[in-house]
């Protein structure tokens, strides 16, 4: 997505704005492999704002949330009134003569769905929409829940690897600041309300999301551009401001709705165990290995520590034999059969 410069006109962050609708996550964990706290990353200090719009340079920058359980995406714009949003996920990512990532194309696959249409994360591009309004963004069925805010926006992309919309590029705000509180992210026609882009990530994706393929092709001279570790300009999202200066770089905080993983079960030497995070309970699988078929003076135990059989017993000794006699093992009876009668002596005479 090209580059957009707002008007350099310098605007004050209001009182921070909440939508009771769409409560961010506290129950963060871990840090960043730079190290830094994801609770601290949150606060939006981590990456704040880089700005020549010296009134809000150093405040406090908008953050996003991924829900590695169900694949939900959250915006917090930290009151300020956003006027583009970008999120965009490259798999694998390709890096540019400049060490950056290299930008994708909405032919590229990704793991995006969306509630206007794509079923699949290889389906075709079909909610690439442009104009005024958006119309993949029209209300759906009362209760239902969009994707992006009520309202009118200038130009919106709802790829397979992308979600990026601009409210406007002259400066007029056009989102709805009424109507059903579910679809509402605005008091002042800016995006500037917390919101829920709703579960964007297809379920079969989730387990194989990495956190460092979320990318921005365009802002690496930014300071906030490998804050997190990832490296350059990754890990992160695009977004600019109205009347503020700059195209900013603001973090994607992965986080758990399962909240503290439960311990692992107990498992037998042949069991694995995977962390289901949609469903919040590890997955057993595995079988022991089938006993094998047993002489009939066999035993068989299974051994924990060589997960494994172990046969034991051996057959009868043959008993000794007269030389007229035979022997055959019975396996039904499980002992030697006998058989064979002396000679019968001759008629001798006297």
């Amino acid at each position: 997505m090209k580059k957009i410069i707002t008007l350099c006109v310098i605007a004050l962050l209001g009182v921070l704005k909440v939508n009771a609708q769409y409560v961010m996550p506290t129950n963060l964990t871990g840090s960043s492999p730079s190290g830094i706290p994801w609770s601290t990353v949150a606060t939006g200090t981590s990456l704040p704002l880089n700005s020549a719009t010296a009134s809000v340079n150093g405040q406090p920058g908008a953050v996003a949330y991924y829900n590695v359980s169900t694949g939900e995406l959250l915006f917090d714009p930290k009151g300020w009134n956003i006027s583009l949003v970008n999120f965009t996920y490259r798999n694998p990512v390709v890096l540019a003569t400049n060490g950056v990532p290299a930008n994708t194309m909405v032919s590229d696959p990704g793991p995006f769905v969306y509630s206007c249409g794509y079923t699949s994360a290889t389906a075709g591009p079909i909610c690439s929409i442009g104009g005024s309004p958006s119309t993949w963004n029209v209300s759906p069925a009362t209760g239902a829940k969009q994707n992006l805010p009520a309202g009118t926006w200038a130009l919106s992309v709802a790829s397979r690897n992308r979600l990026a919309a601009t409210v406007s590029v002259v400066r007029s705000p056009t989102l709805a600041t009424s109507g059903d509180a579910a679809n509402i992210a605005s008091t002042n026609g800016w995006f500037n309300l917390p919101w829920s882009f709703g579960n964007i990530v297809n379920t079969d994706s989730l387990s194989a999301i990495e956190q460092a393929n979320w990318i921005v092709a365009t802002v690496q001279n930014s300071p906030n551009a490998n804050v997190l570790g990832y490296g350059n300009c990754r890990g992160v999202f695009q977004y600019t401001i109205d009347g503020i200066q700059g195209n900013f770089v603001g973090p994607i905080i992965p986080f758990s709705s399962c909240g503290t993983q439960p311990a692992m079960p107990t498992l037998a030497c042949y069991e694995t165990a995977t962390f289901n995070t949609s469903t919040c309970a590890w997955v057993v699988s595995g079988t022991q290995p089938t006993m094998p078929t047993l002489a009939c003076y066999e035993t068989a135990t299974f051994n924990t520590s060589t997960c494994a059989w172990v046969v034991s017993g051996t057959q009868p000794t043959m008993p000794t034999l007269a030389c007229y006699e035979t022997a055959s093992f019975n396996t039904s009876t499980c002992a030697w059969v006998v058989s064979g009668t002396q000679p019968t002596m001759p008629t001798l005479a006297c």
